[in-house]
């Protein structure tokens, strides 16, 4: 364990040396009135034909925020602009996204295998996992765009879903190798289904789906909501698999279902459009069984 831990110092000294090069937020730049600074940090990410382009929105919303101010709680959680269904949205992403179970399964992926193959074979089996999540990520790289979010969301969703319930029922059975083998197998076209969507994909939606102004506080507060039930999870998960891990698989896959429910019902989709066009979804967006409306 020493070594797992330690070998983390490597990667925290890239990241501090990468920081270096890393250019400072065009927003924070024409903020702060360097335009020119701003421009070059752009240069980086963006081809030229988009700079002026990127530039006039970025000086729009900075003199908008100038001119509107930072928005209250209490129009955070106003019913103006659709704002409350915002919020109470994007809680409920990030709280499905941890109830979904992947830092349980991931955090205490050797203990859960520890009973089936041993500490040393748990391991190994928790290395996949993590390798299966690291290659699955690239998933949404390739398709985030192309395809949008919610659909990401609902395929990722019953992927998930179809994986844990298998699983609930294997952690009942006898506990042998084959079992183990197939827990394993379960657990990597889980863990495959929430690293192409609800992993990635919850904290795009929760960064695009406010206004400016109120876009600070609500996003904070989405952000509460995934850590405080990151932490009750890590601590109860435990508990609850030692008392029973067959119920701590199901009850993963019922909070998923209910979040795919959720998310092809009444998520409007917001790839690919602007401020306005968001406030537009929100506004005209209705439940539809089936949905008529992906991109």
């Amino acid at each position: 364990w020493r070594i797992s831990y330690g070998g983390n110092i490597f990667f925290a000294f890239v990241l501090i040396g990468m920081l270096g090069i890393m250019p400072e937020s065009p927003r924070f730049l024409v903020a702060k009135g360097r335009l020119d600074d701003a421009k070059e940090a752009l240069r980086k990410v963006r081809f030229d034909d988009q700079l002026d382009w990127e530039m006039e929105n970025l000086n729009c919303e900075v003199a908008e925020e100038r001119e509107l101010g930072v928005a209250t709680w209490k129009e955070v959680f106003s019913t103006d602009n659709e704002m409350r269904y915002r919020v109470m949205l994007g809680i409920g992403l990030q709280s499905f996204q941890q109830l979904s179970g992947i830092n349980a399964i991931m955090f205490y992926a050797p203990t859960i295998l520890e009973e089936f193959f041993g500490s040393q074979g748990a391991i190994y089996g928790a290395l996949a996992l993590n390798i299966v999540n690291f290659f699955a990520t690239f998933i949404t790289i390739a398709t985030v765009e192309r395809f949008g979010r919610v659909i990401l969301l609902f395929s990722g969703g019953l992927v998930m879903c179809l994986a844990l319930i298998p699983n609930a029922i294997l952690a009942s059975q006898e506990q042998t190798n084959t079992v183990g083998i197939l827990v394993v197998v379960f657990c990597a076209v889980y863990v495959i289904g929430f690293a192409y969507s609800w992993g990635p994909i919850v904290w795009v939606v929760c960064a695009e789906m406010f206004p400016l102004r109120e876009r600070g506080k609500a996003t904070g507060l989405t952000t509460f909501t995934n850590w405080m039930w990151t932490t009750i999870v890590g601590a109860i998960f435990p508990h609850a698999a030692a008392a029973s891990l067959s119920g701590c698989f199901g009850f993963f896959a019922g909070v998923v279902f209910v979040a795919t429910i959720v998310v092809y019902g009444w998520m409007p989709e917001t790839a690919n459009r602007t401020i306005t066009e968001i406030d537009e979804e929100y506004k005209n967006h209705k439940p539809d069984f089936p949905r008529k409306k992906w991109m």
